[in-house]
C-alpha cells in the first residue's frame, strides 16, 4: 500500500502535463490554422499578409520561449531545505 501513493501521484501529475500540452496544442491549431493561415490566404492587398506574417512570427516566437520555461520547469530539481534551516516553533 505504501509504494502505489507514490505512483499514484506520479501518474495524476503526468495527467496534469499531458492535459496542458493538450490545450497549447489546442490553442496553436486554432490560431495558426484557423485563423490567420486563411486569413493570409484571404488577403488583397500586401499589408494584410504582411500582418498575419507578423502575427504568426510573434506568436512562434512566444511558442517557443513558453515550450523552452515549461520544459525547464519540468526537468529542474526543486532543491531541498537548507541544512541549517531549523524549525523553531
Amino acid at each position: 500500500m505504501a509504494n502505489t501513493i507514490p505512483r499514484i501521484i506520479k501518474i495524476f501529475s503526468n495527467i496534469f502535463v499531458l492535459i496542458l500540452i493538450s490545450i497549447v496544442c489546442l490553442f496553436y491549431y486554432i490560431f495558426t490554422f484557423l485563423i490567420w493561415i486563411p486569413q493570409i490566404k484571404r488577403s488583397l492587398n500586401f499589408g494584410e499578409s504582411l500582418t498575419g506574417q507578423f502575427m504568426l512570427t510573434i506568436f512562434h516566437a512566444d511558442l517557443f520561449m513558453f515550450i523552452w520555461s515549461f520544459i525547464q520547469c519540468i526537468i529542474t530539481d526543486p532543491g531541498r531545505v537548507p541544512i541549517y534551516w531549523v524549525d523553531l516553533i
